[in-house]
């Protein structure tokens, strides 16, 4: 398979840029990675790009040269395409592609760059535009392939509430509110007693929604979240949460109140070396002034 791809130094070489060094493969066009795959059972990334594009720049500069990005790119199937070209504009029609028109020339520009991400049956799994910066753009790669193996596994078991729980998790990290939704409430429709854990994970996720329209409604379900999950290992996300939802509320001193333990917390415990322990104190300190 790798013969048959190209280097991604060739695959810029025609929109002026050098790729000196980067160890991506990509296949020679957009339809050949989807086939592989198909057959290899992985997903598709394809980059849509405009020659002389700032943004296009910057990932091949930073994105795709950085050795954490290769290593993740290694399970992906990767192609690229032109956005300017005939293929590239039948692309842009197709995926319904978001494009301005130039106002000197008075054609259709795709908005570039755009990330598009695809299953093995085809299938649209992700879109998201604008440069990613390589660890966010590595941690995008690890993310939709944990969405297409929950949705693999969904599709296997539709009474599976765990994989519904994390499946719309999953889609709430990726932005997809309204599929992350449905999948939330079918976890707490198949685990309503917990049992597998998969209610507590969509409770506080569906809580945590409703903090950017209703901070007074979000503080009430993540109190009672917390009332009911206490002992959970999602109880500093939950708290943290709780926290931010008390700041969107304009109550300072409650924030204030739930964070005050992870000011100089115990070394070793969760409070200390946790990301969301880390995430609880830079809250803290921003409290003055927000």
């Amino acid at each position: 398979m790798a013969a048959a791809r190209l280097t991604l130094a060739g695959v810029f070489l025609a929109i002026g840029l050098t790729a000196q060094g980067a160890g991506i493969e990509w296949h020679p066009t957009w339809e050949a990675a989807l086939s592989a795959a198909r057959r290899n059972s992985r997903i598709a990334y394809i980059f849509v790009y405009l020659p002389g594009r700032p943004a296009c720049a910057q990932m091949e500069e930073f994105s795709f040269r950085n050795p954490q990005v290769i290593q993740a790119m290694q399970v992906v199937e990767a192609g690229s395409l032109n956005a300017s070209t005939t293929e590239g504009g039948k692309f842009v029609e197709r995926y319904k592609l978001p494009w301005i028109r130039d106002p000197q020339r008075g054609i259709k520009l795709a908005v570039v760059p755009m990330h598009m991400f695809f299953g093995p049956d085809g299938a649209e799994l992700h879109r998201q535009t604008g440069y990613i910066p390589p660890e966010a753009f590595s941690a995008l790669v690890g993310r939709v392939r944990e969405l297409q193996r929950y949705k693999s596994r969904v599709s296997a078991n539709q009474k599976d509430a765990a994989s519904h729980a994390q499946l719309g998790h999953i889609y709430l990290m990726l932005d997809q509110e309204a599929a992350g939704r449905r999948h939330l409430e079918m976890a707490i429709a198949l685990d309503p007693d917990n049992r597998v854990g998969a209610c507590e994970r969509a409770r506080l996720d569906l809580a945590i929604l409703t903090i950017k329209t209703d901070p007074s409604l979000a503080i009430q379900r993540l109190r009672n979240w917390l009332a009911s999950y206490g002992r959970s290992s999602l109880r500093l996300e939950a708290e943290f949460y709780l926290a931010t939802a008390y700041v969107a509320a304009g109550r300072k001193d409650d924030a204030a109140a739930v964070l005050e333990r992870y000011k100089n917390p115990k070394k070793g415990t969760p409070e200390a070396d946790s990301e969301w322990g880390a995430r609880a104190r830079a809250l803290l300190n921003e409290l003055p002034n927000l």
